[in-house]
């Protein structure tokens, strides 16, 4: 893991495509899961501010920190799986949009959802729904996403299914992945 506590080193962070400027202690850039649960197990046990950062394409300041340290994305880029016969494809969220729809299109397959900047990471696209001139005939991201693994503050993870989990009087609840698997503390 990278850790970057000298400001001069890590300006990208603190802005977007807006312009909107954040500051931030320190950019800490993770590069497995592993890695990732035990940043947000320290930082909310030490209660310190994480702000989640794409590639900074965005025009909403949503990756833009207002005190605490950044958690970069960009290293969590690779591809995990295709499956070609049930046509699904799991990823890292820094994954460049840019590169999945050549990836994929590599394979005869296509990834629908297109903003306007191809640039960003699949992980904010996905966070933000994003948008843009394709969504017209088929639609936003959240149509193209089947399931999510989710670090909660605590460090255990989710996993969500599309389909699996419904609201009932506005109310909600689904297992951990420890408490399905026993794998984590």
């Amino acid at each position: 893991m990278i850790v970057k506590k000298n400001q001069d080193e890590f300006q990208n962070c603190l802005s977007d495509s807006s312009n909107y400027q954040g500051t931030a202690e320190a950019v800490y850039l993770p590069e497995s899961e592993e890695e990732i649960i035990e940043l947000v197990k320290k930082f909310n046990t030490d209660r310190i501010r994480i702000t989640v950062s794409g590639n900074g394409t965005g025009l909403t300041g949503a990756r833009v920190p207002e005190g605490g340290v950044v958690l970069s994305t960009e290293k969590m880029d690779k591809i995990i799986e295709l499956n070609e016969v049930e046509k699904y494809l799991r990823v890292q969220p820094g994954m460049i949009l840019k590169y999945l729809q050549d990836y994929v299109e590599e394979k005869h397959l296509f990834y629908p959802p297109d903003p306007t900047e191809r640039n960003c990471f699949i992980g904010a696209t996905v966070a933000t729904n994003s948008s843009g001139a394709r969504s017209f005939k088929y639609g936003p991201t959240r149509d193209y996403v089947i399931g999510l693994r989710v670090v909660l503050p605590s460090g255990e993870t989710i996993s969500i299914e599309r389909g699996k989990i419904f609201a009932f009087d506005y109310s909600f609840a689904f297992p951990t992945d420890f408490f399905n698997d026993k794998k984590r503390p």
